[in-house]
């Protein structure tokens, strides 16, 4: 400071504003470089998000997949017993002489107690 309290000369001035304009100048870098930095990421962040995003929606459409998959599988191996019993029988289809079935033989049951029809000729069957 000069000898008179108080004032700065014009140097003095000049020196500070300097000293003021240089921290400026170098906090509007920082700054600036923050901010790029900051949208830098901020752009990379939405990137992420997007390609989780996708994820989700690929592993739901696996998921769903792999639950039809496996109830598929479950209605398979459910009949398959019966199905492996009917073929190692080795009949054809429509051949019901298995359970009881002979069209060969026509059998009558005279069942006490049951209603007889009669038809319109008068005859009982």
């Amino acid at each position: 400071m000069s000898e008179d309290e108080g004032e700065l000369t014009e140097e003095e001035l000049m020196e500070n504003y300097q000293l003021l304009f240089d921290k400026w100048s170098k906090l509007t870098q920082v700054y600036t470089s923050g901010e790029i930095e900051r949208t830098v990421l901020k752009k990379k962040n939405e990137e992420l998000v997007k390609a989780v995003e996708e994820q989700k929606l690929e592993i739901r459409i696996l998921e769903d997949k792999l639950e039809r998959m496996v109830r598929g599988i479950h209605m398979m191996n459910s009949s398959t017993p019966i199905l492996d019993e009917i073929l190692m029988q080795g009949k054809r289809c429509g051949d019901n002489s298995g359970i009881g079935f002979n069209s060969g033989k026509r059998v009558r049951h005279n069942i006490p107690g049951a209603r007889t029809f009669i038809a319109a000729g008068g005859q009982p069957n």
